[in-house]
């Protein structure tokens, strides 16, 4: 069977989207649409593949950190951050399962993270999924890039974040509580979940990615079959603040349709 790409072409797109050595990354991915790397189809070899090319960019002192979202208070399940499986994609709880992976302990939005400042962008997750200190917080502060696999500018978590500094009107703060178990310890604990209202519709995320793109925000390289995209967390929260003071419905077009006469 024909081969897509491997290892270094993986690593020297991850390098023209704008990825150095030291960086905080953050991916969204979805991985299958690249196709087949050289050094193997099976899971695990794909995943090792495309793990082992984000760090022959970010070098051992770079940090590497993806989703691992369970939504499990949201659910009314327990949240055991050694055993709850990621939902956010094949990568992502492969890259969890690592031994030397760090988890973060919010029940809702979790995340999971190799490397350098791993510890320091995990550890002591506050109550609040999308507040002072939080991941995306953390982001932020260390100059980290968003680097989607395959997927688009838009489908970033990071933008939550960015809608709770706006304190964005079709969104709401809701309370989960629940139950923790880790390291033989169980606890009850209560998030801030600054989730969608019911009263508003939902943003359109693919024209949060379409304007970006206008504004020369997001850079893209392709490997293999699919694409990798990346968006830097400042530019995007700058973004996202600015459109947001000059047109709360920025990203509603549809609310403005019915407006008009």
């Amino acid at each position: 069977m024909t081969a897509h790409y491997n290892r270094t072409e993986f690593a020297e797109a991850l390098a023209k989207v704008g990825l150095q050595k030291g960086d905080v990354v953050f991916s969204h991915s979805s991985i299958g649409f690249f196709g087949y790397p050289e050094e193997g189809r099976d899971r695990d070899t794909v995943c090792e593949v495309i793990f082992r090319a984000f760090f022959d960019v970010l070098g051992d002192e770079g940090t590497l950190a993806v989703p691992t979202f369970t939504y499990s208070f949201c659910k009314g399940e327990p949240f055991l951050p050694e055993h709850t499986p990621s939902t956010s994609g094949a990568f992502t709880e492969w890259l969890r399962r690592r031994a030397d992976a760090k988890r973060s302990l919010d029940p809702i939005f979790s995340v999971a993270a190799v490397g350098g400042r791993a510890v320091r962008m995990t550890n002591d997750a506050p109550k609040e999924c999308f507040g002072e200190n939080s991941f995306w917080d953390r982001l932020h502060a260390a100059g980290g890039r968003i680097c989607n696999l395959n997927l688009n500018a838009g489908f970033n978590t990071f933008l939550h974040y960015a809608e709770c500094k706006a304190d964005a009107h079709y969104r709401m703060h809701k309370l989960f509580t629940g139950t923790i178990i880790q390291g033989g310890r169980t606890w009850e604990s209560t998030v801030d979940f600054f989730c969608q209202s019911p009263d508003h519709p939902y943003a359109d995320y693919d024209l949060f990615a379409a304007l970006a793109e206008e504004q020369g925000l997001v850079r893209k390289a392709r490997v293999g079959r699919g694409v990798i995209v990346c968006i830097d967390a400042a530019d995007a929260l700058d973004f996202f603040l600015t459109r947001y003071a000059g047109d709360k419905h920025f990203l509603h077009p549809e609310v403005k349709e019915r407006a008009c006469p």
